[in-house]
């Protein structure tokens, strides 16, 4: 396993084929709360081009015939009901069933909608007093997506006998995501005369991953065990013809002028091919064991990024009329498109390491695991922007020497005392060091070629007691020291003193610490299930102070500011309340998520970084059981009820709030004078029936 893991690892193992024929099989359909409370815009998303002008006909000037309208035009429609399917089949053959195959598919088929409302911070906080935040533009923004699952995973094994087996997994996954985003955006909230501005996008992505795994377990001499692991993987995402119209106008007036029409073509192909390879030894001396381990793994991935955009300009004083965008006359402002921007690159990335490490059982209840991994990473892309152009390609070479240690202490052959320590690592992604700038979600997006890797230093302890096969209980406490974590921030945009851009950056030092609690308890058919972890994340560094001096007018400071780390929760928990009776048939589940205070984005000015406010999700699902239980297949039916309590994520500068001379609060979806609500989203409460067949 790779040293990619500063948050740990999860290692995933696939089932194989049962010993006796097996048919599982569920079908369900449901409904969103939004879809009885608001209107679903759709439009025709097989009219869009595929394939940009330039890829169409290189070299030539698009013109208008080049981009059609059809999926810019918009209607509000009543969707048909959510459908989630599945179906797997396996068994296993020959006269001692050492051949076994499993395959599984599934579709769905969603409807989702929802609303948010966004409030864009100006690139300078006010002077007076220090640090006040002011909004650029208030944004209310509706999303209608329709997404579409497909998925098909096959794994057959053979054994050839106790001491040699193979397999090899494949799988195919695929998503078509159509959205449709109204905004309106404004700043204007209570002038009559305010400028507003909607805007209307069309988008449709299409996403596909294909893995292939072959896997082999030998056993050589006694004691000696080969283990091997071969794996190609690729993956598509695809965005055609992703497009927005926006129009201006006063509030005062029914009349919108349209003003922009963007359109942009984004492909990106992913290649990864790799290999790992373990070689263990086991032998007993003097009545201790003994487990010395080697091995190495290689891993290639290359990525292969295509981008196209055009700029479409409206002939002018054009009125938005009922006609819609079919009516507008338009022409092209770029008619070559994007061929030579930096969104158009490869990037490569070279992953080859090796291990060593030695396990011994001492005294039975004793185990002393420790070795050390040399992790080699290459990195290099080129962009097509024009040669003299900085940030055409770049390169990164480092190598990392990765020590662990693992002490296993059994109390009891129910309870364990472990302690661990060890070094692990975490490379930027590919679209963080390409010097690429986008337009995102709320801020354009820029790389960073000089962002480096993360390392971190990892301490753990923890009790564990299992007093039956489904009860546990886990108490733990960890340290982690990490070195150049990367966060997303706030930059001023190059030319634009009025705006932001949103880039990784590296950050310094910082630590990670705090206490986890795991616990699973029975009572006859009534169970809880329930953990929880306290985290505490610290991490100093320089912030921009802007603020008022008698002497100085309006200026400003370097200050330092501790504060957590990017994404990180101070509070984790989950509850689960469980009822299982065999005898009825009958399984019934209460979940519950709490997630804390986290800082979302952080800003380069001082005290006005974006908190996500705490939150807690409550889900319901039971199961019942319609068939005789003595029979070879059952029928099951079930329900699943997510977002109870209609949760919306709430993001809040922590910072007092815009009031107007009477002192109400100036701002809109704001609730209190001690800070400032930037978004408020909500998802609505989801609804599925189903049932399930099984042999």
């Amino acid at each position: 396993m790779e040293a990619d893991a500063i948050g740990g690892a999860t290692n995933l193992v696939l089932k194989t084929a049962p010993q006796t024929f097996l048919i599982n099989s569920n079908i369900s359909t449901g409904y969103n709360q939004f879809l009885f409370d608001r209107s679903f815009t759709s439009f025709d998303y097989k009219a869009i081009n595929r394939r940009s002008p330039a890829q169409v006909h290189p070299g030539e000037l698009a013109t208008a015939e080049d981009f059609q309208t059809k999926s810019y035009q918009y209607k509000n429609v009543e969707p048909n009901p959510n459908i989630i399917a599945s179906l797997s089949i396996g068994n296993r053959f020959f006269k001692k069933k050492q051949f076994g195959i499993l395959v599984s598919g599934s579709y769905q088929n969603t409807y989702n909608l929802t609303h948010d409302i966004f409030l864009l911070p100006a690139a300078q906080p006010n002077w007076t007093p220090s640090n006040q935040p002011l909004i650029a533009d208030i944004m209310i923004r509706d999303y209608s997506l329709q997404q579409i699952r497909k998925a098909i995973h096959a794994k057959i094994d053979y054994a050839f006998n106790p001491r040699h087996k193979i397999s090899l997994y494949s799988v195919y996954v695929g998503l078509d995501a159509v959205r449709q985003r109204n905004i309106i955006d404004t700043i204007g909230i209570g002038s009559i005369n305010a400028n507003v501005e909607k805007q209307y996008e069309s988008r449709v992505t299409y996403q596909s991953i294909y893995n292939g795994t072959l896997h082999g377990d030998h056993t050589l001499v006694k004691g000696l065990v080969l283990d091997y692991t071969g794996a190609y993987s690729k993956a598509t995402a695809n965005s055609p013809d992703w497009g927005s119209i926006t129009v201006n106008g006063v509030a005062s007036s029914p009349t919108f002028k349209w003003k922009t029409f963007k359109r942009r073509w984004l492909q990106t192909t992913d290649e990864d091919i790799a290999w790992y390879g373990n070689l263990t030894y086991s032998l007993n001396v003097f009545g201790q064991g003994i487990e010395t381990k080697v091995g190495g793994m290689n891993r290639n991935k290359t990525r292969v990024n295509f981008y196209d955009e055009y700029d479409l300009a409206f002939a002018p004083n054009q009125s938005v009329t009922s006609a819609g965008i079919s009516e507008a006359q338009f022409f092209v402002y770029n008619g070559l498109g994007s061929s030579q921007d930096a969104n158009n690159y490869t990037i490569n990335e070279n992953v080859n390491a090796y291990y060593a490490q030695m396990k011994l059982t001492l005294f039975k209840n004793v185990q002393l695991l420790g070795g050390v991994r040399i992790e080699n990473t290459q990195q290099g892309f080129i962009t097509k922007v024009p040669d003299n152009i900085p940030g055409k390609f770049g390169s990164k070479k480092y190598k990392d020497m990765l020590p662990s240690i693992s002490l296993k202490y059994a109390i009891t052959p129910k309870q364990n005392v472990r302690a661990n320590y060890y070094n692990s690592i975490s490379r930027p992604s590919f679209y963080e060091i390409i010097p690429y700038i986008i337009q995102g979600e709320d801020f354009n997006e820029i790389g960073n070629p000089y962002l480096k890797h993360t390392k971190a230093s990892n301490y753990d302890l923890r009790y564990e007691l299992f007093p039956k096969p489904t009860e546990q209980l886990l108490v733990g406490v960890f340290y982690k020291n990490i070195i150049n974590p990367v966060e997303y921030s706030f930059v001023r945009e190059s030319g634009s003193p009025s705006a932001l851009d949103l880039q990784p950056q590296n950050f310094g030092i910082a630590t990670n610490y705090g206490f986890e609690l795991v616990v699973n308890k029975f009572f006859k058919q009534f169970g809880v299930s329930a953990n929880y972890c306290y985290t505490k994340s610290e991490i100093t560094t320089d912030k921009i102070l802007y603020y008022h001096d008698d002497v100085k007018g309006n200026t400003n400071k370097i200050v330092s500011q501790t504060r957590p780390l990017q994404g990180q929760a101070d509070h984790i928990a989950n509850l689960s309340l469980i009822y299982k009776s065999p005898k009825l048939g009958l399984d019934l589940l209460l979940s519950g998520v709490y997630t804390g205070k986290m800082i979302s984005l952080v800003s380069a000015a001082y005290g006005l970084d974006y908190y996500q406010m705490p939150m807690t999700r409550l889900d319901f699902s039971g199961e019942k059981s319609i068939s005789n239980k003595n029979r070879k297949y059952k029928f099951y039916v079930f329900v699943k009820i997510s977002n109870i309590l209609n949760t919306k994520t709430v993001v809040r500068i922590m910072q007092p709030n815009l009031t107007l001379p009477d002192g109400s609060l100036y701002l809109p979806i704001q609730d209190t004078h001690d800070n400032i609500v930037v978004q408020r989203q909500q998802y609505g409460q989801g609804y599925l029936i189903g049932i399930r067949y099984k042999i």
